[in-house]
């Protein structure tokens, strides 16, 4: 999960020092899937309790409607 984590964190920073963005930040966004993913098999498998398996929802949620914006956004400048 923390590998996971920084590679998410790598890939949306070096999404901020390009021009075009919508490659790093679709590998950001299917990286954050995948966190999705394992915070729900960590949970289940008793390896994080139910408070912080309901943080990291919170978060990664949150985390993924801003990259959606983002993407769209970048999306609409390409389109324009």
């Amino acid at each position: 999960l923390e590998n996971s984590v920084l590679e998410m964190i790598e890939l949306i920073a070096s999404a901020n020092m390009r021009k075009n963005k919508i490659d790093a930040l679709e590998q950001a966004d299917e990286k954050l899937m995948y966190l999705k993913i394992l915070s729900r098999l960590s949970f289940e498998m008793e390896f994080i309790s139910i408070k912080s398996y309901e943080y990291a929802s919170k978060e990664l949620s949150e985390t993924g409607k801003m990259l959606g914006k983002w993407i769209q956004q970048q999306k609409a400048t390409i389109n324009v």
